[in-house]
């Protein structure tokens, strides 16, 4: 899928809710994070990081650049945009903000706010090695191929929940990421 295809489906339909609702007790964290969409030869691509692993929360795992909305920002679109800045060098001014997802509630009491840009296919990204191991990209269509999502369920306060898992080469999305990407790709069908 080419990045104007995917401009132009997103603002055709409807948003469906999102797929991942929690019952959180509690007062809820404010996230965004910016699922940055690069227009590659070979197609788009979604990029990603590996949080590095001496991180308390989620080292190691696979994540969009993003994080807390601070007091200073202004939306949570400005969140999205900053994080990617401090965590992977994606300038605000190199990107196209494109939509967002419904916001996604974490079961440990996030709401992350799903902010979708496109970026230039040329840009230089280089991770903040405070907070980010590496950086990469997975092609939109492995993302939209739903045989490539896996969803295994748990038991959490006497609820059954999905965790999705997505592989990709050596790496496997899962988690909140998985999830919305899984908005992402149920949108796009």
């Amino acid at each position: 899928m080419k990045i104007e295809q995917l401009i132009t489906r997103f603002s055709l339909s409807r948003l469906p809710p999102s797929s991942h609702l929690f019952r959180f007790n509690g007062s809820v964290k404010q996230s965004a994070v910016l699922i940055a969409v690069v227009e590659n030869t070979d197609g788009a691509s979604v990029i990603l990081t590996k949080r590095a692993t001496h991180l308390r929360h989620h080292g190691g795992q696979i994540s969009f650049p993003g994080g807390k909305i601070d007091e200073g920002d202004d939306s949570f679109v400005a969140a999205a945009l900053r994080e990617a800045q401090e965590e992977i060098s994606l300038a605000p001014e190199c990107t196209e903000i494109v939509g967002y997802l419904h916001p996604y509630q974490t079961i440990t009491g996030f709401v992350i706010h799903p902010v979708i840009a496109k970026v230039p296919a040329n840009i230089n990204l280089t991770p903040n090695p405070s907070e980010v191991a590496e950086v990469f990209q997975v092609p939109l269509s492995h993302i939209l191929n739903l045989d490539n999502h896996v969803n295994i369920y748990t038991q959490h306060k006497n609820r059954r929940y999905p965790i999705t898992f997505i592989p990709y080469q050596h790496h496997n999305i899962w988690g909140a990421t998985a999830a919305i990407l899984r908005d992402l790709a149920i949108h796009l069908q």
